[in-house]
């Protein structure tokens, strides 16, 4: 198939030899103008020599929502005391899949229940060799796809777990059914 592509294009197969005979033998090579060599030395240096091939796009839009973050009202509410978690799931050991299983359930099983603030509890990451892989995709699990029972979430204060867990404030539904 690569050859008949080529074909295709018109391009010719050449032997090693033919390469060889094609190249002139007595031309010396233009010669390149003197440059001072400038190999970037430090980390910053690297960093401003590659932006500077990269191609800049700027969107002049505002995002579609803001991230949703717990309300700083409520959190001062929640290191008070004021409010407490009711119930709490830890995610220690769990992968990705089976985290985002438990999450779901217990989410839904707490706006059910007519909890209005859990925990959950993905842990710090120090077992993990690349840092905290549970949080990041917790958060992006409540940011995304948990909406039906979240309004806000946030990082747990230090109390609760600190940056090892998060305080997820739910959606509260009426059982009765009425308007009220």
């Amino acid at each position: 198939m690569f050859a008949q592509e080529m074909e295709m294009l018109r391009v010719e197969k050449r032997d090693a030899d033919d390469v060889t005979s094609m190249l002139p033998e007595q031309e010396s090579p233009a010669p390149i103008p003197a440059q001072p060599a400038t190999i970037p030395a430090t980390d910053r240096e690297l960093f401003l020599a590659a932006l500077g091939s990269m191609d800049s796009v700027f969107r002049d839009e505002m995002p579609s929502q803001a991230e949703p973050s717990a309300a700083p009202r409520r959190m001062r509410q929640l290191r008070q005391g004021k409010l407490l978690p009711e119930a709490q799931l830890d995610l220690h050991g769990a992968t990705r899949d089976e985290a985002r299983q438990k999450v779901r359930f217990f989410l839904e099983d707490s706006v059910f229940q007519g909890r209005k603030t859990v925990l959950v509890i993905t842990g710090r990451g120090k077992g993990s060799p690349g840092g905290p892989v549970l949080r990041a995709d917790m958060e992006k699990y409540l940011r995304y796809e948990a909406k039906a029972w979240v309004v806000e979430w946030g990082r747990a204060p230090a109390r609760y777990g600190g940056e090892g867990a998060l305080v997820v404030f739910l959606r509260q539904t009426r059982k009765d059914g009425g308007a009220g």
